[in-house]
């Protein structure tokens, strides 16, 4: 019986050949051949290995831990200009010499960043999502793209880029290198305990002036100071404050809720409304900017486009007193035609609720609050696409339908599954079509990202690619697909589905719940789908409801939008004037209106 590979024998050697690894323990005579390559005792040499030569004294390579070098650099010329020229680029890089207190070498990447191992473990971490991500996109065919090198003089600036990037869920919010200084610093967590949002302010003001006296920060990864605090209010106790909107809402987020927020400050800006925004973090989507955690309330009105079941968390967060002496209004997005048990303590906190659909105003309805419809805008910013956008985005020349989602949002609803199998029935061999169903957030459920992934190995024309695009390539990659497909359960708003609409990628969706605000027959293929209980076991009340698309229905028209060039060109026509009645002006007159009249109503 052969024993498991862990109980065999390990036979190893030591490596003496200075040809095959020159080290301070194998030094020989180096030279340079007539071709340019480098010799080693006359062979060609495969390896160096630079262990023990310490830029602040290159003329002494020696082993780690002996007292004297194996080879006197003096008597090895080509040794020497080797260990010379390793020393010089070790320099530029920016090691500097011992530290003269601690007694330990630092290398600095730039700007007084420190190269320690918490920023070497992140940098590991990038590599290896980078690695990752490209095994995984299309198959394995796509070139993998490591991160920027700090210690490369033109990639600096893109590496700072991804060192300022605030990562969803990490301890400070405002990006990996201030995260690593809180590793080494627990003090300062016990100082601020409150640092991503009450403690913010005095945080920030610690990094611009005890941070850097201690040689923490860096200037080059600091957020922005703190702002100055607004002056007091000067309105009367009792009073009303001046007409206007606090719009408070997760406005640094990439997810929907903070496209929704940035859309509906352009609104109030293009309607006149005056207007003052408070961005709030705790969410675990990537995070565009910093939130400051000011909390500057001037107006009458705080618009609060934060989940329910996240708004008590806020007033946690921020103090009751955020509430007081304002009319709160909950501009709410969901899913379920019945709100969940953890929304109720939201109810208590609001005098009104928005929403962006009538699916969600009978969602709310019947709370003892007044419901408004306020859409939300549908304006996107249109892309230019350059020659070759298609490939470059990973596409190749078969007729592709697409599809996206966040795994944040439950996959059940999104209903990748039913899409892959109407496929299926639409194209039972693979041909010259695709199916591209482009997710987010897989790292967070790998097991559910693998499942999808196996459920559809069997076919080669149905890819799965989990990778965050910037803006501009999602939108472009929306442009350059031949059509959108979404066969959704239930879709509170259905903001990929308008996104598609606004760049003229023709649509087949379910004809359920938010989106049919905005499309009808005749923008766009609409799937017939009975409604049904949710049932156990979701992220939604099990007595609600969403809908089954019609799966045969779906596959006749996936067909038939890939065999009708006139039909793609009708829809997208279609798509386009519906749009319209979305944009920012027609929504800031209607907000304009709503907020006037709750005004008149109130002392």
């Amino acid at each position: 019986r052969v024993p498991p590979w862990w109980q065999l024998p390990v036979g190893s050697t030591t490596i003496v050949d200075p040809a095959l690894c020159l080290s301070a323990h194998t030094a020989g005579e180096v030279e340079l051949a007539d071709d340019g390559s480098l010799l080693a005792d006359g062979r060609p040499l495969a390896l160096i290995d630079f262990a023990g030569l310490d830029p602040a004294r290159p003329w002494w390579f020696n082993p780690p831990g002996a007292s004297a070098p194996s080879v006197l650099l003096s008597e090895s010329p080509g040794l020497k200009e080797l260990c010379a020229a390793q020393a010089d680029r070790l320099r530029e890089a920016g090691w500097v010499a011992e530290d003269s207190h601690s007694g330990t070498r630092r290398l600095d990447l730039v700007g007084g960043i420190r190269h320690d191992e918490g920023i070497a473990a992140w940098y590991r971490q990038l590599i290896g999502q980078r690695l990752g991500e490209g095994h995984r996109h299309a198959g394995g065919d796509r070139d993998c793209e490591l991160p920027p090198n700090p210690l490369v003089a033109g990639e600096v600036g893109q590496f700072l880029e991804l060192l300022n990037r605030p990562e969803p869920g990490s301890a400070s919010g405002v990006n990996p290198h201030v995260d690593q200084m809180l590793t080494r610093r627990p003090d300062l967590l016990r100082a601020f305990p409150h640092l991503r949002w009450k403690d913010r302010r005095r945080f920030t003001a610690w990094m611009w002036s005890h941070g850097l006296s201690e040689a923490e920060t860096s200037l080059l990864t600091l957020p922005p100071p703190p702002r100055p605090l607004a002056a007091p209010s000067m309105t009367p106790p009792g009073a009303r404050r001046p007409f206007g909107v606090n719009l408070i809402g997760y406005l640094g987020a990439e997810l929907g809720l903070g496209v929704a927020a940035r859309r509906m400050k352009a609104a109030l800006d293009t309607a006149g409304i005056p207007n003052r925004t408070v961005s709030y973090d705790r969410t675990s989507s990537n995070m565009r900017s910093v939130s400051d955690g000011a909390l500057d309330l001037p107006y009458h009105f705080n618009l609060m486009l934060i989940t329910p079941d996240q708004l008590p968390l806020f007033v946690a967060d921020a103090g009751r007193e955020v509430l007081e002496g304002h009319h709160n209004i909950g501009l709410w997005f969901w899913e379920s035609d019945v709100p969940a048990p953890a929304h109720e303590e939201a109810f208590g906190l609001v005098d009104e609720i928005w929403v962006a659909t009538n699916y969600l105003r009978r969602a709310f309805s019947g709370h003892g609050l007044p419901v408004h419809v306020v859409p939300s805008p549908l304006v996107f910013d249109v892309p230019s696409l350059e020659p070759g956008a298609r490939q470059r985005l990973g596409l190749d020349d078969r007729f592709t339908f697409l599809f996206s989602f966040d795994w944040l949002s439950e996959p059940e609803r999104k209903n990748p599954s039913g899409l892959a199998d109407a496929y299926r029935r639409a194209f039972p061999e693979p041909g010259d079509t695709a199916l591209v169903i482009k997710c987010i957030n897989g790292n967070l459920f790998p097991e559910r990202l693998e499942r999808l992934r196996w459920e559809l190995a069997d076919r080669d024309d149905i890819i799965v690619r989990d990778e965050l695009l910037s803006a501009a390539d999602r939108m472009a990659l929306v442009a350059v697909a031949d059509c959108y497909v979404s066969l959704h359960r239930t879709e509170g708003l259905g903001l990929t589905m308008a996104e598609a609409m606004a760049v003229g990628t023709p649509v087949v969706a379910t004809a359920y719940s938010g989106n049919l605000d905005f499309m009808s027959q005749r923008s766009a293929m609409l799937v017939p789908a009975e409604e049904v209980e949710v049932g156990p076991g979701h992220y939604y009340p099990a007595h609600g409801h969403w809908a089954e698309p019609d799966l045969d229905a779906a596959a006749a028209m996936m067909r038939g939008v890939a065999g009708d060039p006139e039909l793609r060109r009708r829809l997208a026509s279609a798509a386009a004037e519906e749009l319209g009645a979305f944009g920012f002006e027609e929504v800031g007159r209607i907000a304009s209106e709503v907020l006037a009249e709750s005004w008149r109503k109130q002392p």
